[in-house]
């Protein structure tokens, strides 16, 4: 299992040919949650939940590199073209809607 932490901000994992992943210097998706004209950024390795406990649906979203908030399919539509390793090992649901989880559960697909 890789950790997530403080620490893997601006780093992703990309996939090599035995499916082990490994960090690259890709940068990361970080979950946020937009109130209003503000935007709380969580950490990478963090739910949505962490940020704002039982913020609605429709605030929960991610943000880029760049500061740009996007929401759960364009998340999944900005990892596709972005980050096409990351999307691939997404579930279904991942790339119609990306949640925080799917992240997490990438970074937990390494083989030992």
């Amino acid at each position: 299992m890789i950790p997530i932490n403080d620490k893997s901000v601006g780093y992703l994992f990309s996939l090599e040919k035995n499916t082990k992943l490994k960090s690259s210097k890709k940068p990361a998706l970080r979950p946020a949650v937009k109130q209003g004209d503000k935007i709380k950024i969580g950490k990478v390795g963090q739910i949505h939940d962490d940020i704002v406990p039982d913020a609605p649906e429709k605030t929960r979203g991610f943000v880029t590199p760049e500061g740009n908030f996007l929401n759960r399919p364009e998340a999944s539509k900005w990892l596709k073209e972005n980050q096409p390793d990351i999307y691939a090992c997404l579930s279904e649901e991942g790339k119609r809607e990306l949640h925080s989880e799917d992240l997490i559960e990438v970074g937990k697909k390494e083989e030992i």
